[in-house]
């Protein structure tokens, strides 16, 4: 049985056969078919910069948590000066089977993340200092963004879609 919102993605002796769409299905038994459930409503949430988790960290770890952050959101303007960029990516799964099949981190975090962080990076880059901080420029800094990001991830074939951007803070 799949779940409403989820993919079951059929393998027949470990290669892919067909998407189960939601609702009861019959398979063979297990060492010929195998059933892998993708999540494809789920919206997910990378954030670069920052975090949001209510972990109590202590000190130390805090602390190093924080140089962590430093290195997502310390980027390069055009004009070579610094700002600090906080942002939310939010996306989702598209394709069962392309997410299954062509992305190596177990959950597909780690590549939207940081792929995020490139096509980030390099529209901040493009930038000089004062279009990135008003208010103009961090509309079209998203939205380029987002359309970047969306490149990229097709290029990769990994079978997400990005449904947002957005920027939270840029210093």
């Amino acid at each position: 049985i799949v779940e409403e919102g989820s993919r079951g993605v059929v393998l027949r002796f470990g290669s892919y056969n067909r998407i189960s769409e939601p609702g009861p299905h019959l398979r063979l038994p297990s060492p010929i078919e195998k059933v892998e459930i993708v999540d494809v409503d789920r919206i997910r949430t990378e954030e670069i910069g920052f975090r949001t988790s209510g972990r109590n960290l202590g000190r130390a770890i805090a602390s190093q948590r924080q140089g962590m952050l430093d290195n997502e959101s310390l980027m390069l303007t055009g004009d070579e000066n610094i700002v600090d960029v906080n942002l939310d990516v939010q996306w989702n799964v598209k394709d069962a089977k392309d997410f299954l099949f062509n992305v190596r981190d177990e959950r597909g975090e780690n590549t939207v993340k940081v792929s995020a962080e490139s096509a980030i990076r390099d529209i901040i880059g493009e930038s000089d200092y004062t279009f990135a901080i008003e208010g103009n420029g961090r509309a079209k800094i998203t939205n380029e963004t987002q359309e970047l990001l969306r490149e990229i991830l097709d290029r990769y074939q990994i079978g997400v879609q990005v449904t947002s951007i957005q920027i939270k803070q840029i210093d």
